[in-house]
């Protein structure tokens, strides 16, 4: 796979992911179909960004000069549009929320651990974990040391141990791209690749089966929580890996130009998401109270269509900023 179809591949496997994660801050309802889409299969997303984050970084990581080069690269890519997100969402909730105003130390609070911007705790980690990505770059000089630290992660997250400011379970997904990117990398590349189909369909599925049946299994029963979390987390790696591969099987278009604006739309879409559940929320109060049954037609229709409205305002408002203040859309987006 060239370069340029590995970007193409990236940008739509992206979409789809951000597509998923929409939907998982979309819920508005105690819905089957609101359970399904955001609770089992968006929770995969997340994973999967990590997973090809690990991976993208870890493409062309040699030494520690391209370590230097890379952080530099995403103080432009991540930290100043991480700050920059921050202090907007600050400032807007310092506007329109009740009890909420200015002081330096929630100021501080909200532009290093995302106060008002629940959704950047991805960014947030993602900082970390490039900084911290030169230890995994020594521990993958050696393969079977790289197998042995991913096993200890899988072990730190079955025991439900933390590690200090990084979450273990973001450290295994970003671990494990790095490591495909470091000895994986041609079967990645590979158009139709069965290899990661089957491998990662194997682990899925057995992992599936423990989780479903853990609690039915009388030796097991005692391990019912640790299996729980070990499963969780194979399932999540597994499902993302699935997806990359299913892609080249379903010859989806690479190109559409709504790619080029995920970022700008996962940035934003916090905001799109609790201005129309809070509209949505008006109606049913005034409009549709003793109307059960619309209301769950609307709820499911809104939770649906969520991710067409994030795209379509964030695409056309992107562009605007674009044309109009194209240096603060450039910081904005780390020139994305």
């Amino acid at each position: 796979m060239d370069k340029q179809r590995l970007i193409d591949k990236k940008k739509l496997y992206t979409f789809i992911l951000g597509v998923l994660v929409v939907w998982v801050h979309s819920v508005n309802n105690d819905l089957k179909i609101q359970e399904l889409v955001s609770a089992q299969m968006g929770q995969f997303a997340v994973p999967g960004f990590f997973i090809v984050s690990g991976f993208m970084f870890f493409r062309n990581f040699n030494n520690i000069k391209i370590y230097l080069k890379k952080i530099k690269s995403r103080i432009h890519t991540l930290l100043i549009p991480f700050f920059m997100w921050n202090t907007i969402y600050y400032i807007i909730f310092c506007i329109i929320k009740a009890g909420v105003t200015f002081s330096l130390n929630d100021f501080i609070q909200t532009l290093v651990f995302y106060k008002y911007n629940p959704v950047f705790w991805f960014m947030y980690q993602l900082i970390v974990l490039s900084i911290l990505s030169i230890f995994i770059y020594f521990i993958y000089k050696n393969k079977i040391l790289g197998y042995i630290y991913l096993l200890l992660l899988l072990f730190f997250i079955s025991q439900n141990i933390n590690i200090y400011v990084v979450n273990v379970d973001a450290l295994f997904y970003f671990s494990l791209g790095a490591f495909l990117s470091k000895y994986k990398k041609e079967q990645v590349y590979q158009n139709k690749n069965p290899y990661l189909l089957i491998t990662s369909f194997i682990i899925f599925f057995i992992s599936l089966v423990l989780l479903l049946y853990v609690s039915k299994i009388p030796y097991l029963l005692f391990y019912e929580y640790n299996i729980t979390l070990l499963t969780t987390v194979l399932i999540r790696s597994a499902m993302p890996i699935l997806l990359w591969t299913t892609i080249d099987y379903l010859e989806l278009s690479y190109q559409n130009d709504c790619y080029n604006y995920l970022f700008f739309m996962y940035c934003i879409h916090y905001l799109i998401v609790r201005f129309v559940l809070l509209i949505f929320s008006i109606i049913r109060i005034y409009f549709l109270r003793d109307n059960e049954d619309v209301i769950e037609i609307l709820s499911n229709t809104i939770f649906l269509m969520m991710p067409l409205i994030c795209m379509f305002i964030s695409y056309y408002f992107a562009k605007f900023l674009k044309k109009i203040v194209p240096n603060y859309y450039n910081l904005l987006t780390g020139g994305r």
